[in-house]
């Protein structure tokens, strides 16, 4: 008989190999014409997975009537094959199904059936005892376990020795990613990397729910593989969003992003209606969806699984959709419009739910017809309020095989149809308050659980929560769960590792639902009284030989001592971890308190070393392993794989998040990155944040990305950093028309004054952060020269180079500009008109930072100064008010030239230390800065000056709270004192002013003087309340007795003290200060409001 292959009914097709085929061939005629008449019975064992007994029954059946000789089948239970050594990949993983043996496994399963007999029989193959009596006597084959499925043809590759086990390999790829070679499965080849494709309509994938992802894989590089796929996927479609299934992955993963480039394909009118609006890339991960409020609408809508077609589909209008992002932070998103229909249909596919199955059926079309009117009936497209479904006379659509007539006119039909639409669980139809064991259940029911215990194995008594396995479970209360999802959850806890032994039994509830139990055997070792913390590098220990069974006892004794040397050596070779000697000690006091060492122990330890690894930043360190649990060893060994960054990755992306080469230059963002990111350091979620608040502060790209992941072949962290890189030039004008009212109080057209603001900026010159900033303002564009305000900087950063770490920043600027000048404003009583100081000049300077809290710039300043009256004439003397109430252009000089117009050049440096930062939201800490500004005797008389300035603040909290998100920020009390003096030559519009905003509040700016010198104290208390604070303040001025050395004296002049305080309160929103100050003058109040800090 040649090799060939049989059908069989359930749709399985085998090939058996040749060397069957031939020891059969070898056979007598009698094994030819199917007469034997010594023949044994013949064990077969088939690998029954409880999710297919249909297929079993089929293949039983099969093989019991097409059999020419005596057999006896006997089912293996899948759980049973892993427990003897079967590696299984069950479908709808990334890989294909795959079945094979380990070598020592497949010998004693052999054994279990029948003393040196092979297994490869199939109806198409009959064995008679000359058969078997024909084969090797020495050889043990290994025995084939076949798993049927009406949707998938196994091809059986039987191995030719012990060393070559089975495998059975589908002929197609249930992962429903690009198509794998049977090859690669083997071995023989290399696994292509190249994009999923998504997955159509029909693949069983779409229609079954999805798995959760648990928090600590997160990070891992396979699932940030699979997010980085999907994005790919989702924008190459192009479309706006994508779930994991659709790229044949059971997963809880969606991503979606919808961009003004797409939302410009569409008509406005559409979009408008439809509430869309544009919004970066989201990622979320185990996402739960709320609807909410009660308005929903009804638009077309289509799918990438179902290419080519649209339908109406009603969605809600508003949700909220709370998850996990892809580095495992939580999320959550208030979604409305369009933004929450992407969220609704990509939540659908987790749920094995297509558009189609909610799709109002009578709008179904293909694209081509997509403009086409409606069908008589059908709804219009757009919002609406959904109404109650107790309405008799109002018809809800829903996609149901119910008839639509007997919805309007049968109110009972129509809420049977919506309780049966609603309920997507199925009582257990047993006797409530039994306890039953998971064979009972049917395996075509979905059962509701209520709750999940863990129970000691002989009291059956509940284990106390914190001592419980809840984090190991992907079982959730009130989740819905299938038979063979259950048993997947036992499989899985007892490959774990912790326990012994592992069952599950069930309580039923009258409501229909059933409470989990998992009676546990706990894992015991000897008691431990020391424990050393080490820190790997891998997550896996190396490769080890595996123990022959053919060794004498000898050779046994002396592997187990290497293997042990080898364990040791490895541990004293390992780095010391970081956990502090307080949390050692603790630990220790944990092993000599509970004596022997259980499974509960060690989690305890586990959870507790990492509490403290994720409380300092350390996210990603984790716990992989015990050793040294030997009882005749007294001390535990635990191993922490701490997350060490193998390497960093920079990555430009296009706006479409390919991978294109960037503008910057590396060595820009590589110098702002912190040194805990660089390689060889552990990962911090600080030094993240640290690093995407450089990168942004660079000002160069659109989107910044950081992702760590975890290379799990070396157990090390690779950081990527994705950039997008912003336009680097702009351009934009702002413009306005101004209607000036004249004497009469009516406009005249001469009147009307267009004005307008340009702004130019050209940023990432040569890639090297360089960049040109411009503005130029016009009042009047009919005379741009009435009022002409610009100013052009260049900035030029890294001064010493690019790689060296000194870090001086040179700006050089040009400027013109218009400000009212203080000096020459009235008192209380006083009221004259303002004068107004046009400054233009060059500016250049260096600044150097010498450390994040430090800064120093230095350099010189060229201006002129002009002072004008409000006509815009040069005014030499400020104006007063005489006695008999007349306005003298007489006053203080208003220059040092006494033309009206000085021109000087002077040095100018600034010394800043500012150590403030944030506590849960309110500012604490100091920041002091000195200031001064050295004239050099060159510009008008030569003038020669030293005007110089200190400034000092501290912040104290007035309360110790605990520092972390969501707590509550404390009340602060703010000191602050303010000196300026001047030595030399000093121009009246240079001199010092007391009173306003930023120097004495309560006071309009310059109320109080102008002096050479002064002194300014302030006191606030910060109260910090809802998504504000409320402060209250006190503060003084003084000139100190100076104001009679400024010439003409303005203080005099102008009728002002030369001295105030003032007290008050205030209330602070965002950058608005709204206050209520008074002077101690009048002992009048006033409100005023004001924008930035005071501080």
């Amino acid at each position: 008989m040649s090799s060939g292959a049989d059908l069989h009914p359930s749709g399985a097709e085998v090939r058996v190999s040749d060397s069957i085929c031939e020891n059969t061939n070898n056979g007598n005629e009698n094994c030819r014409n199917g007469f034997y008449p010594n023949a044994k019975k013949f064990k077969i064992f088939i690998g029954y997975d409880p999710r297919e007994d249909l297929a079993y029954e089929v293949c039983r059946y099969s093989l019991s009537k097409r059999s020419s000789i005596p057999i006896e089948i006997f089912p293996i239970k899948q759980s049973e094959l892993r427990e003897m050594g079967v590696y299984w990949r069950e479908r709808g993983k990334l890989e294909s199904t795959e079945f094979s043996f380990s070598s020592s496994q497949a010998n004693r399963l052999a054994m279990e059936t029948i003393q040196r007999l092979t297994h490869r029989c199939f109806p198409a193959i009959p064995f008679a005892e000359k058969c078997l009596k024909s084969l090797s006597p020495t050889r043990i084959h290994t025995p084939p376990v076949i798993r049927f499925h009406q949707t998938q043809k196994p091809i059986l590759r039987p191995g030719s020795s012990i060393s070559s086990p089975a495998l059975i390999i589908p002929q197609r790829n249930h992962s429903s990613t690009s198509t794998a070679r049977a090859g690669w499965f083997l071995g023989m080849t290399e696994k292509k990397q190249v994009t999923p494709d998504i997955v159509k309509a029909g693949d069983p994938v779409l229609h079954e729910p999805t798995q959760q992802v648990r928090p600590e894989e997160i990070g891992s590089s396979r699932i940030q593989k699979i997010i980085d796929d999907m994005v790919k996927v989702m924008r190459r479609a192009p479309g706006v969003g994508l779930a994991a299934p659709q790229i044949g992955i059971p997963l809880k993963i969606i991503v979606l992003e919808d961009t003004k480039e797409y939302i410009s394909y569409a008509p406005k009118e559409e979009t408008k209606a439809q509430e869309r609006r544009p919004f970066d890339l989201l990622v979320v991960i185990n996402p739960i969806l709320k609807k909410k409020g009660n308005k929903a609408a009804l638009f077309f809508e289509g799918c990438l699984s179902v290419d080519g077609y649209r339908a109406v589909v009603e969605r809600h209008l508003e949700v909220e959709v709370t998850g996990l992002d892809r580095n495992g932070q939580p999320i959550k998103v208030d979604a409305s419009g369009w933004q929450a229909r992407i969220f609704q249909h990509e939540c659908d596919h987790l749920d094995g739910t297509l558009y189609v199955d909610r799709m109002l059926p009578r709008t179904f079309r293909t694209v081509e017809n997509l403009d086409l009117p409606l069908a008589v009936g059908c709804p219009k497209l757009g919002n609406r309020k959904n109404l109650p479904s107790s309405s008799p006379c109002v018809a809800t659509f829903f996609s149901s095989g119910l008839n639509f007539l007997s919805r309007i006119f049968c109110h009972r039909a129509m809420a049977k149809a919506d309780d049966s639409e609603r309920k997507e669980w199925d009582s257990h139809g047993l006797p409530t308050n039994i306890v039953v064991s998971l064979n009972r259940l049917s395996g075509f029911k979905k059962y509701k659980v209520s709750k999940i215990n863990f129970l000691h194995p002989r009291t059956r008594s509940i284990v106390n929560a914190e001592d419980a396995f809840n984090d190991l479970l992907t079982l959730q209360p009130c989740g819905i769960y299938t038979k063979a999802e259950l048993h997947k959850e036992v499989e899985n806890l007892a490959s774990s590792g912790w326990f012994k032994e592992v069952e599950l039994d069930m309580k039923t509830n009258p409501d229909g639902t059933v409470d989990i139990n998992f009676p546990i055997k706990e894992m015991y070792w000897g008691s431990k009284y020391r424990m050393k913390c080490i820190g790997v590098n891998s997550l896996l220990e190396p490769d080890a030989i595996q123990m022959d069974e053919n060794m004498t006892q000898n050779e046994a004794i002396e592997f187990m001592m290497s293997q042990n040397r080898q364990y040791r050596k490895r541990v004293e070779e390992a780095r010391p971890c970081m956990l502090p000697m307080a949390v050692q000690g603790e630990i220790q006091g944990m092993l000599r308190q509970c004596g022997n060492v259980n499974s509960r122990l060690l989690r305890k330890i586990a959870k507790r070393i990492e509490k403290w690894y994720h409380e300092n930043g350390y996210q990603l360190s984790r716990v992989v392993n015990f050793g040294n649990l030997d009882p005749n060893s007294k001390e535990l060994v635990c191993e922490v794989m701490e997350g060490d960054i193998n390497k960093v990755v920079v990555q430009f992306q296009d706006k479409l998040g390919n991978i294109c080469e960037g503008n910057t230059k590396l060595g820009v963002i590589t110098r702002v990155l912190p040194k805990q990111l660089g390689k060889g350091r552990v990962f911090q979620i600080e030094a993240f944040r640290e690093a995407l608040n450089n990168l942004n502060s660079l000002n160069l790209f659109s989107n910044i990305e950081l992702n760590p992941s975890m290379d799990e072949r070396n157990g090390a962290i690779t950081a990527e950093i994705k950039l997008q890189e912003a336009q680097c030039q702009s351009v934009e004008v702002d413009t306005e028309w101004k209607i000036v009212p004249q004497r009469n109080g009516r406009p005249m057209l001469a009147s009307i004054q267009p004005s307008a603001k340009i702004s130019l900026e050209v940023r990432n010159l040569k890639g090297l952060n360089r960049s040109i900033i411009g503005s130029m303002t016009l009042s009047n564009l009919f005379d741009p020269e009435d009022d002409l305000g610009f100013k052009f900087e260049y900035v030029h950063p890294y001064l010493d180079g690019l790689h060296n770490p000194r870090n001086r920043t040179f700006r050089a600027s040009c400027f013109n500009s218009q400000k009212c000048s203080p000096v020459f404003t009235g008192g209380p009583d006083v009221d004259v008109p303002p004068l107004w100081a046009d400054r233009a000049g060059i500016k250049a300077n260096i600044t150097e930072d010498f450390t994040k809290q430090s800064k120093f710039t230095y350099g010189l300043v060229m201006e002129e100064i002009i002072i004008r009256d409000e006509n815009g004439q040069i005014s030499r003397n400020g104006q007063k008010m005489m006695l008999n109430g007349n306005i003298s252009a007489n006053g203080p000089p208003t220059t040092l030239s006494g033309t009206g117009t000085d021109r000087m050049a002077f040095l100018q440096a600034n010394l800043t230390r500012d150590n403030t930062r944030s506590l849960n939201g309110a500012l604490v800490g100091e920041r002091n800065v000195f200031q001064f500004d050295q004239g050099l005797g060159i510009g008008s008389k030569f003038p020669f000056f030293n005007r110089h300035k200190l400034t000092m603040t501290k912040i104290f909290p007035l309360k110790q709270v605990e520092e972390g998100k969501g707590k509550p920020a404390p009340p602060v009390l703010v000191l602050h004192g303010l000196y300026g003096g001047c030595v030399g030559d000093l121009p009246n519009h240079e001199a010092f002013t007391l009173g306003g905003p930023y120097s004495v509040r309560g006071y309009s700016t310059g109320e109080l003087g102008a002096a050479r010198q002064k002194l300014e104290l302030a006191a606030e208390v910060r109260i910090p309340v809802k998504n504000a604070y409320a402060y209250a303040f006190a503060e003084h001025g003084n000139d100190l007795g100076s104001s009679v050395s400024v010439q003409g004296n303005p203080t005099k002049a102008y009728m002002r003290k030369g001295h105030g305080s003032s007290y008050g309160v205030g209330v602070k929103l965002g950058q608005v200060r709204a206050e209520y100050a008074i002077d101690h003058h009048t002992r009048h109040g006033s409100f005023f409001v004001h924008v930035g800090e005071r501080f």
